[in-house]
């Protein structure tokens, strides 16, 4: 099990921060920096648009940790030694937690 780096006290307050962690910065640039891009030869953003925010970060306690996979992982809180009230599962990239539900 992972826990995200804020403890967060409810799923919905973690659900919450994702939605309110910053955009993509190339969401929107591509279109209007096009030129520029291809001035730098960048094909494309390696970013996956699937996720337009940048999500909270994560970790993991323990011998498995600190890092977290990139992919599916599972999640909890509040933090120990608090009694966790809270479990979910989401998607994670570099880090971040992208998704939960």
């Amino acid at each position: 099990m992972a826990y995200t780096r804020t403890d967060f006290k409810s799923k919905k307050a973690a659900k919450e921060a994702i939605a309110a962690s910053p955009r993509h910065v190339c969401s929107g640039l591509n279109a209007l920096f096009s030129v520029e891009i291809q001035a730098l030869k960048i094909a494309e953003c390696p970013w996956d648009h699937k996720y337009p925010n940048t999500g909270i970060p994560v970790y993991q306690p323990g011998p498995f940790g600190p890092d977290v996979k990139d992919g599916s992982a599972a999640f909890e809180g509040p933090h120990y030694p608090k009694p966790h009230r809270w479990y979910g599962s989401g998607e994670v990239k570099d880090g971040m937690l992208l998704t939960l539900k």
